[in-house]
């Protein structure tokens, strides 16, 4: 059996792209922030640093003696970290440089547990979480100048069976909040949260609140399959605007616009209701107004004005503006369902095949392309919308958590204030 990580592209058309070879059990897979590598462990001890799409292996090295599961991680495009066991079945880290991975850049041992450490990377802040499968500890760290420093601890008895990490755009900046995460307990399905909240104060900290990653994909599948790459669309936390925006989607070249082609009632077996389109009962409702008479009226003077040979009062162009093999009369609209002509006629409605020309007597050809791209035009448009609507929104969450907290602190000084004239009269 061949252990194997496949890329498929994102669409309809889908096949499989690139196949990577592990002689055994995967245990982890990480992206690069661009999109052009692929790292992953695998039980052999090996680490390895992939492109996807060709399938080629760019770098490959021992991370962890130990026979556990190893985890991967990109902490930039150029360094990867990588959480394992040692050959004593100590749980140790390794920052890595991909340019040179015969040695590691800063390793060191955390503890003699059992459990699986998984890291998890706060790129915006260079902070790292290892949490502790089946214990109770989250270990913060900084990586700064290719090391790692130890931060804080969180420690509690209920042990965890995993955590997740909340995006930056959701945390509260009123109280420095730089990372939250949350503990799924082993004994209860009960999820708590742990904050990490920064010793600082003020709502607008540039430093600790860098533009984070925005929900806007920043490639298409076509464009990365074309060979792009392109760092996350991030969004100012401050302001809810677009830093670096999303490449624009190709466009696909319009072909020229077709004419439709007439069809004969022959062409259809014979049955006239089949070339009955709402483009066609337009025109043959043109060619029926202009080839039938007047309608009488009961008027007497109309009747006596009306000529005896109803044939004569039609104009002579009813015969030619008829197309050949339609009839115009009302015996051609009676096998239409409700057997009314007039009413399939006035009623019919507006479709995008033709439409009959007074001056020409031909029809206008409506491109389809050209309707696809103004719908598509339009629908950028209003995804756009959409995603300033979004931003909007959180801009208006994040005020109005302001405004609490405020509300909080004047309600907390008039309490000091009344406490202090009470202070004051019960003195005198």
């Amino acid at each position: 059996l061949r252990h194997t990580t496949a890329r498929w592209p994102c669409g309809a058309d889908c096949r499989l792209c690139s196949t990577i070879g592990h002689p055994d059990h995967v245990n982890s897979i990480a992206w690069s922030p661009d999109g052009r590598l692929l790292a992953s462990t695998c039980k052999d001890r090996l680490a390895r640093v992939m492109d996807p799409r060709s399938g080629c292996t760019v770098a490959k090295w021992t991370c962890h003696t130990g026979a556990k599961i190893s985890k991967i991680l990109f902490s930039d495009d150029c360094r990867l970290l990588t959480t394992g066991f040692s050959e004593y079945s100590q749980r140790q880290y390794a920052l890595w440089d991909l340019n040179k991975t015969s040695r590691a850049l800063h390793s060191d041992e955390v503890d003699s547990s059992s459990g699986v450490l998984l890291p998890y990377y706060d790129p915006d802040c260079s902070l790292l979480y290892l949490a502790g499968r089946g214990d109770g500890n989250i270990r913060f760290y900084e990586i700064s100048r290719g090391r790692l420093h130890f931060l804080n601890q969180f420690s509690t008895h209920s042990p965890q069976k995993c955590i997740a990490q909340l995006p930056k755009r959701a945390l509260d900046r009123s109280l420095c909040e730089v990372g939250r995460l949350y503990r799924l307990h082993v004994a209860s399905n009960v999820v708590e949260p742990v904050r990490v909240i920064a010793p600082r104060r003020g709502h607008h900290v540039s430093d600790i609140y860098p533009p984070a990653a925005a929900p806007i994909p920043a490639l298409g599948a076509d464009q990365w399959l074309a060979g792009a790459n392109r760092d996350p669309v991030r969004v100012s936390l401050s302001t809810g605007e677009i830093i670096n925006p999303p490449l624009p989607p190709p466009q696909k070249p319009q072909s020229p616009p077709q004419a439709p082609q007439a069809q004969s009632s022959s062409s259809n077996g014979g049955d006239p209701t089949h070339q009955l389109t709402p483009g066609t009962l337009r025109n043959i409702q043109h060619l029926v107004q202009a080839a039938s008479p007047p309608r009488p009226t009961l008027n007497s003077e109309t009747a006596a004005s009306t000529p005896a040979d109803p044939a004569a009062a039609a104009p002579d162009t009813a015969a030619t503006a008829a197309p050949a093999g339609t009839s115009c009369g009302p015996e051609k609209f009676s096998r239409l369902p409700g057997g009314d002509a007039s009413a399939a006629v006035s009623n019919s409605a507006c479709g995008p095949t033709a439409d009959m020309d007074s001056s020409s007597g031909r029809p206008d050809a409506v491109s389809t392309e050209e309707l696809t791209s103004q719908l598509a035009a339009k629908d950028v448009e209003l995804s756009s919308l959409r995603k300033e609507l979004a931003f909007r929104d959180m801009r208006l969450m994040r005020l109005e958590k302001e405004l609490q907290s405020k509300e909080s602190e004047l309600v907390y000084l008039r309490t000091l204030l009344r406490r202090y004239g009470d202070s004051r009269s019960s003195q005198c």
